[in-house]
């Protein structure tokens, strides 16, 4: 009971920061003028001393940028990959992308299955859509709802039957596609408790299926086998992480959508498998430079605008 009541806290004081965010932030669609930046209340000491260090006070929310090349890796002495965004000039004027062509069968046409996390707390399909579009991309973006629905954070994260259920039919989606174009390049970026349902569907897909898997702050305990997922892919799986994600570090209190109580993947990364699988397991942590985009190494924002354009549709390739 004092685990789920200080999660409860946790997760009441990160909801309202992200509302407190969201309702200083403009469309991503149509940026003009950039708010003023708005302080956060502080972490409460006695969390502090739980969790670590908090997200930074302050967030700025800022005008779109030219869609920058894709970001360069470049690996630590941890076996981790550190993401460089390409730099910026500030003289450059951002660029119009240019009208999207009409998908051909045959060159194999391109869909993105976005899944978000419990509690449709925080949907990225409209801002991953707007961000394929500035780049030009001849992607579908398609949300796939797994959801028991809004507000019901709980429900969607510790139901692992509902995990399975929605993990089948988001397998039998993924092969009807493949069916209807052989040549099709499927992808799923998949957010928090999504990163459940995407692993109970990797189980049933045959081997690759999918172009790439793309997990931001998987809800999923760090030590969960990814060999099936690396086996359903072309591309392999990137993994997207930070300790300072509070939602993320909280779940060892309550648990992790598997049920684990030790480190969440969001939070940690993932064990890398023992086998050749691991050189297509690809996990990047949270950095400074992030911060650029509008992400200040919380649980959503992994799933803004921002984050998006410069650091997830780099790899979304051989769609343009």
């Amino acid at each position: 009971m004092l685990r789920l009541a200080k999660f409860s806290l946790i997760m009441a004081l990160l909801v309202l920061r992200f509302y407190a965010d969201r309702a200083a932030a403009q469309p991503a669609s149509s940026p003009t003028t950039s708010p003023a930046p708005k302080s956060l209340p502080p972490v409460p000491a006695a969390l502090a001393g739980i969790l670590g260090p908090s997200n930074p006070a302050t967030i700025t929310v800022r005008s779109s940028p030219p869609l920058p090349a894709a970001p360069q890796e470049a690996t630590t002495a941890t076996g981790s990959v550190v993401l460089k965004p390409a730099s910026r000039s500030p003289a450059a004027a951002p660029q119009q992308a240019e009208p999207l062509a009409a998908p051909s069968k045959t060159v194999g046409r391109g869909v993105v299955f976005v899944l978000d996390g419990s509690g449709r707390i925080r949907l990225m399909t409209d801002d991953l859509q707007a961000a394929v579009a500035h780049a030009g991309l001849s992607l579908e973006v398609r949300e796939f709802d797994w959801s028991h629905g809004v507000g019901r954070v709980f429900a969607d994260l510790r139901n692992r039957w509902h995990h399975d259920a929605q993990g089948a039919q988001l397998a039998a989606t993924l092969v009807a596609e493949r069916k209807d174009d052989p040549q099709a390049r499927l992808y799923v970026v998949a957010h928090s408790a999504g990163a459940a349902v995407v692993l109970a569907a990797v189980d049933r897909l045959p081997p690759k299926t999918l172009q790439r898997i793309i997990l931001l702050a998987p809800a999923v305990s760090a030590g969960v086998d990814l060999r099936p997922a690396l086996k359903a892919t072309r591309q392999g799986v990137d993994v997207f992480y930070s300790s300072f994600d509070l939602i993320a570090r909280g779940l060892s209190l309550t648990g992790t959508t598997d049920g684990s109580t030790a480190a969440s993947a969001g939070a940690t990364g993932f064990s890398s498998p023992t086998d050749d699988s691991s050189a297509a397991l690809r996990q990047y942590p949270y950095t400074s430079e992030m911060a650029a985009t509008g992400h200040r190494g919380g649980h959503y924002g992994w799933t803004k605008y921002g984050f998006l354009r410069d650091y997830v549709v780099p790899l979304l390739d051989g769609a343009r």
